[in-house]
């Protein structure tokens, strides 16, 4: 749910332009209006769907779900676990970064599992904007009261799920957490006086 704040896993080392050209090569459609749809998915010209419709404009994973639905079974949903889809995104950031490398991957694993909308949020997820309109203090804030405050204290998204998650610490145990060596912590400075 909070990918842009997830430390734990490093950079996919994948740009939107990137993520397109994968997205083309692994379906064969780079001489299809559909991938240069892809390709220039910022660009309105490319947004005609043929039949007076126009496409998604500006927003990769959308046209790339638009895109696959023509090619992929729409009802098709993939009995892919979260384990295995977290297993996936490890692979991704640990695959080399060229190109081929990132696509040979995708493709090995998501081709014939994933439907249309799970390629878009896999696309969202590595972007690393879900765009759902949730900022982390929201999700947050369902774990408990303090916990947007722990995570801003600590950094550390793991940290606070794991405190946060079974139970609802009184203030006085989570705010006089001890430092850890090489752990990231925002310090509280004074204010100026007037």
């Amino acid at each position: 749910l909070l990918p842009d704040i997830d430390t734990e896993r490093g950079n996919y080392g994948i740009k939107l332009k990137q993520i397109a050209k994968i997205y083309v090569t692994m379906f064969g459609i780079e001489k299809l209006a559909d991938g240069e749809r892809c390709l220039n998915w910022t660009d309105p010209k490319y947004a005609d769907l043929g039949d007076g419709r126009r496409g998604c404009v500006g927003e990769l994973a959308e046209v790339i779900e638009e895109v696959l639905s023509k090619r992929l079974a729409r009802d098709n949903h993939s009995s892919t676990t979260v384990a295995q889809l977290n297993d996936l995104l490890d692979a991704l950031v640990r695959a080399p970064s060229a190109d081929e490398g990132k696509r040979k991957l995708l493709q090995a694993r998501t081709l014939g599992t994933f439907s249309p909308l799970e390629h878009k949020w896999l696309c969202r997820i590595i972007v690393k904007d879900l765009k759902t309109g949730l900022g982390y203090g929201s999700v947050l804030s369902f774990l408990g009261a303090g916990a947007r405050e722990y995570y801003d204290s600590c950094c550390d998204l793991r940290k606070t799920c794991a405190l946060f998650a079974h139970n609802n610490p009184a203030s006085s145990a989570w705010t006089s957490q001890p430092l850890e060596p090489l752990q990231c912590f925002v310090p509280m400075l004074a204010k100026g006086l007037g």
